[in-house]
């Protein structure tokens, strides 16, 4: 009886010990990193075309570029005040963003300048 209890003991040590190591990866940092704007507006959509370029666009036509996978971000400028509610780039050059208003704006040099597009409607365009 003894043995049946050591060795079953045994067992359950090692599946505990073999949980420990498993979920010790998960119990450490995933990766995600909150990050805090001095901004002071909503963000409501982001698009990375790599592991390290990417954008955010959110209310007042605010839109932010990270080239460093996130941990800086710098404000380019619009020219104008309507919520963005989406942002997508085709490739590193080219992309598009959408919201209030019906407003669309494209750019082809990084967000450098961004051109609106007549998109036929006023209406919130999500």
């Amino acid at each position: 009886m003894f043995a049946l209890r050591f060795k079953s003991s045994k067992i359950i040590y090692f599946f505990l010990l073999i949980f420990c190591i498993s979920n010790s990866g998960f119990s450490q940092t995933s990766g995600w990193y909150q990050q805090r704007f001095q901004v002071g507006d909503s963000l409501l959509s982001v698009h990375f075309v790599n592991s390290q370029t990417g954008w955010v666009c959110g209310k007042n036509s605010l839109i932010l570029k990270s080239t460093n996978g996130g941990t800086d971000w710098n404000q380019q400028v619009t020219g104008f005040n309507n919520t963005l509610e989406n942002i997508y780039f085709t490739s590193i050059l080219s992309g598009y963003t959408s919201g209030q208003g019906g407003l669309i704006l494209k750019t082809t040099n990084q967000g450098i300048n961004w051109i609106q597009q007549n998109s036929g409607t006023t209406n919130y365009l999500k």
